[in-house]
């Protein structure tokens, strides 16, 4: 094959294809598309892959590449794609990688690269697409970062990064997805991210980030996605929840927020996951939440949030998983809790629920938890629960319950 001096295209993905990449490939002088994702290809990228001065679009993405990557790979200035995803690939990112003035797309996630990202990063200023996500990556964000203007994805997540976040990249204003999870980054989330008005994915959490959330959130009008949870955050929650009028992810759990939940919420009807678990919020859930027809997730366990279980949440056609736990809710379980065809999960436990189990409760049979323990629930077990087939979790344990176990939970024995 390295004879193949006039090839332009070379095609191999999603075969069977195992080895080391033959050196002779870097004879194929005309090349300029190497696309060989999805094989089962070992070994090193050979240098000699820098010998392809007319390569624009390299893909070797979901093989089995060990070693570094060769720092030859700058001599492709004709580059503008480089795809190097799910292999194994060691080492530091070569600093000749700021070479490639035309790149535009640089993805080289779930690899073990490790070392700091260069400097020389921000040299490639067409860059729109930059992924070194779930590597072992060290150091700061350099600030020279701030130089790719047009990047509009930008994935660092899951590495060992550390020092505050540099406030030139909050000046990345045509950024649209932005990922800094699970690293040890601190500090304050600054009033500069207001700058980030295209920003559609949001995703922060697993850092050490302190302090209250800058009010300048407020102009991050097209955010859809935006993930907080488990850094030291503490204050209200972002009244930006739901601004858009697109379908809206929100997850702030494991932080220290206090007060209500935000007045936009009420009426999102967008509302399509909401996690905000192990908190200090308050307020009464019936008057804090509408009704969510697109709704699959809601977590508020672990607060002081007040209320009775409202018989809107019958309108949230499509909940899998509801978890009320470990707050100070009161009152019954609405009979309408039938309607919730599709529900997987329900966890109300450690509450002040009254009243008994509604009978309806049969109807869900996607139903495989059910926690309802530590609350005041009287009456009896209802047969119904028998009809559940798919239930692998069952605790009503400290309430007032009373008469016999029904024999129809014998059922559920498989």
């Amino acid at each position: 094959m390295g004879k193949l001096s006039s090839l332009v295209e070379l095609s191999l993905y999603s075969n069977q294809l195992t080895g080391s990449m033959p050196k002779a490939l870097g004879n194929l002088s005309g090349l300029s598309h190497m696309i060989i994702l999805q094989n089962k290809l070992s070994g090193e990228i050979p240098s000699e892959i820098g010998n392809l001065m007319k390569l624009t679009d390299l893909d070797l993405t979901d093989n089995s590449f060990l070693g570094s990557i060769p720092p030859e790979i700058g001599k492709l200035k004709n580059l503008v794609s480089i795809k190097l995803s799910f292999n194994s690939l060691a080492g530091p990112l070569p600093t000749s990688i700021g070479q490639l003035s035309s790149l535009v797309n640089l993805i080289i996630n779930d690899n073990h690269l490790t070392g700091t990202i260069p400097q020389t990063i921000g040299e490639l200023t067409n860059l729109d697409f930059l992924d070194l996500d779930t590597n072992s990556l060290t150091g700061s964000i350099p600030v020279q970062i701030g130089n790719l203007s047009s990047l509009q994805h930008l994935f660092l997540g899951v590495n060992l990064l550390t020092g505050t976040i540099p406030q030139e990249l909050w000046k990345l204003s045509a950024l649209i997805e932005l990922d800094l999870a699970s690293n040890f980054l601190p500090g304050l989330v600054p009033p500069s991210i207001g700058n980030l008005s295209n920003l559609y994915f949001l995703n922060l959490s697993n850092n050490s980030l302190f302090g209250t959330l800058p009010p300048q959130m407020s102009n991050l009008t097209s955010l859809g996605q935006l993930f907080l949870s488990a850094n030291n955050l503490f204050g209200s929650l972002p009244s930006i929840i739901c601004k858009g009028g697109m379908p809206f992810v929100f997850s702030a759990s494991n932080n220290h927020f206090t007060g209500s939940i935000p007045e936009s919420l009420r009426n999102c009807t967008s509302l399509y996951k909401l996690t905000l678990s192990g908190n200090q919020l308050s307020g009464n859930i019936s008057e804090a939440f509408g009704s969510y027809p697109n709704l699959l997730r809601i977590d508020i366990s672990n607060n002081q949030l007040t209320g009775e279980l409202s018989p809107s949440w019958s309108g949230c056609h499509s909940l899998q998983r509801l978890d009320f736990s470990n707050n100070d809710i009161i009152g019954k379980i609405p009979g309408s809790i039938s309607q919730l065809a599709r529900l997987g999960l329900i966890n109300i436990s450690t509450n002040y629920i009254t009243g008994e189990i509604p009978r309806g409760i049969g109807e869900l049979s996607f139903l495989q938890y059910i926690d309802m323990s530590n609350n005041h629930i009287s009456g009896g077990i209802p047969s119904e629960i028998g009809m559940l087939k798919n239930l692998q979790h069952l605790d009503l344990s400290s309430n007032k319950l009373s008469g016999p176990i029904p024999e129809e939970l014998g059922i559920l024995l498989r």
